[in-house]
């Protein structure tokens, strides 16, 4: 296992201890640096998925806006690699962040 790969290990078990505690600031911490970890081992489905954790963060502090602009930049990696299950699960989270489903299923700009 890689350094990098170790240490991504390492800021996400962080990153979801802190979000357990509801300690976001400190969780929005680890999961952006996670997703930095991720952006340099050109791994497009972690970064994707610290999108959608750091979207997390945002919607559990109410700020629903940023929090559907990181759902935003998931879809898009997880479209690009055809995880389908990523796609559900953040169209899902977007629907929530928006109240309803109907306005999830828009076309992205």
């Amino acid at each position: 296992m890689t350094t990098l790969s170790t240490w991504l290990l390492i800021t996400v078990h962080s990153a979801g201890l802190a979000n357990e505690e509801k300690k976001y600031e400190e969780a929005l911490e680890y999961f952006t640096k996670s997703m930095e970890l991720s952006l340099q081992l050109e791994d497009t489905i972690s970064v994707s998925q610290m999108q959608m954790n750091i979207g997390l963060i945002y919607y559990n502090t109410d700020n629903y806006q940023k929090a559907i602009e990181y759902y935003d930049q998931a879809y898009k990696g997880y479209v690009s690699k055809d995880y389908t299950l990523g796609i559900i699960v953040v169209l899902g989270n977007k629907a929530v962040a928006l109240g309803t489903t109907a306005d999830a299923w828009k076309p992205l700009p």
